[in-house]
C-alpha cells in the first residue's frame, strides 16, 4: 500500500502545482494550489519517514488541506481548465481519506 500512496501523493502534488500554474501564482486559487502541493509533499515525506508521534492527526490535516484547496479552486476559479484541474485534484485527494477510514 505504501508504494501506491507514495505515487498518489506525487500525483496530488503535481495536480496542485498545475492548478496553481493555471490560475496564476498571485491569485487566491494559485496560492491555494501551492499550499495543496506543499501539503501533498508533506504527506509524501510523512509516508517515507515521520519522527513524531502525532502522525495520524497531521496526516489527516494535510489531506483535508488538499481537499479544501481543490474545492475552493473549483468554486472560485475563473478559467474552465483551472476548474477541471481543481475537480481532478479534489477527486484524487478524497482517495487517501477514503483509504484511511476504509470506506
Amino acid at each position: 500500500m505504501r508504494p501506491f500512496l507514495a505515487a498518489w501523493f506525487i500525483y496530488l502534488a503535481v495536480m496542485a502545482l498545475l492548478m496553481s500554474a493555471s490560475a496564476g501564482r498571485r491569485t487566491l486559487v494559485g496560492g491555494l494550489g501551492l499550499s495543496g502541493a506543499a501539503a501533498a509533499a508533506l504527506l509524501l515525506a510523512m509516508l517515507v519517514r515521520w519522527p513524531f508521534p502525532n502522525y495520524e492527526q497531521v496526516g489527516l490535516a494535510a489531506e483535508v488541506v488538499v481537499v479544501a484547496a481543490g474545492v475552493v479552486g473549483l468554486a472560485l476559479a475563473r478559467r474552465e481548465d483551472t476548474r477541471l484541474i481543481a475537480l481532478l485534484l479534489t477527486g484524487a485527494a478524497l482517495v487517501p481519506i477514503l483509504i484511511r477510514f476504509r470506506l
